[in-house]
């Protein structure tokens, strides 16, 4: 049971993190639209939002990491 809660919170808070990093990537996208508009440089912006993107999909990736274990923990218990 503990494990199953322990698991409920750590996808909790990947959910949160992932969120997060969307909301941020999309503000970032959203500069860089601003600074292209304005004629400005956006290449310090967009390698910034390269690393966002990353970030979150290294949430994503824990999360799928967490999902197989719960997977592979309920195939065990039958």
């Amino acid at each position: 049971m503990r494990q199953m809660q322990n698991q409920s919170e750590a996808l909790s808070e990947v959910d949160r993190h992932i969120a997060e990093g969307e909301a941020r990537a999309s503000e970032q996208k959203a500069r860089i639209l601003r600074l292209k508009q304005q004629g400005a440089d956006s290449v310090v912006a967009e390698n910034l939002l390269h690393m966002l993107e990353d970030a979150l999909e290294q949430w994503r990736e824990y999360k799928r990491n967490i999902l197989s274990a719960d997977s592979e923990n309920n195939v065990a218990r039958l």
